[in-house]
């Protein structure tokens, strides 16, 4: 098992009743959206949704940023990010309706939270002497944003990221996944969309 190896697939969820941000070790659980728990007694359900609803990634405890020597046992780590959406955004008219402007709201703000959470972790990563590795859904991808759930569009994108990992084109760094953004903003719509990592 991978994580008697020493490698951590950690998930983050937010509890919506408490708006805390709760870290789930997934080598040891699988979290359902309805978590039981007890409280003085009494066996309450919270409800978890995505952890991105209160932190966009999770590294390392919030402290570790103002103590660094939390983290010297990591020094020399390799991190993986995998960003839960594109980089960058496509530049669409927003019409003038509520449920259009909420969502394109809901997107903007998600991207720069996406944005601000890897240099964040770049910056920790950069202290600790860790290496940072990351990948996103390119941003010339036909991508329909996280509220598009239909099973083909995602099977599609399974297969996408799949290859891209076989051809050893997933990963890249934040520098070269913000350059990987800016390039495909010069791309001709319709055309095919590359890999995140360098090719």
């Amino acid at each position: 098992m991978e994580a008697a190896k020493g490698r951590l697939l950690l998930i983050a969820t937010t509890d919506l009743d408490s708006e805390r941000t709760v870290i789930w070790d997934m080598g040891a659980i699988a979290p359902p959206v309805m978590i039981p728990v007890e409280t003085s007694g009494t066996i309450l359900e919270e409800m978890h949704v995505d952890g991105s609803t209160t932190a966009s990634m999770f590294i390392a405890p919030e402290i570790a940023s103002v103590l660094p020597d939390e983290l010297r046992g990591l020094h020399g780590a390799n991190i993986y990010v995998i960003a839960n959406g594109q980089y960058g955004a496509a530049t669409i008219t927003t019409r003038l309706r509520t449920t259009a402007i909420a969502k394109r709201g809901i997107q903007a703000s998600l991207h720069s939270s996406t944005r601000g959470a890897v240099l964040a972790t770049l910056a920790l990563a950069t202290r600790n002497d860790m290496h940072l590795n990351v990948t996103a859904i390119p941003d010339d991808y036909p991508f329909n944003g996280l509220f598009d759930l239909k099973p083909e569009r995602m099977r599609a994108l399974f297969s996408f990221g799949a290859d891209c990992a076989i051809r050893g084109e997933l990963w890249t760094t934040p520098e070269g996944l913000l350059q990987r953004s800016f390039r495909a903003s010069l791309t001709l719509p319709g055309s095919i969309p590359a890999c995140p990592g360098p090719q």
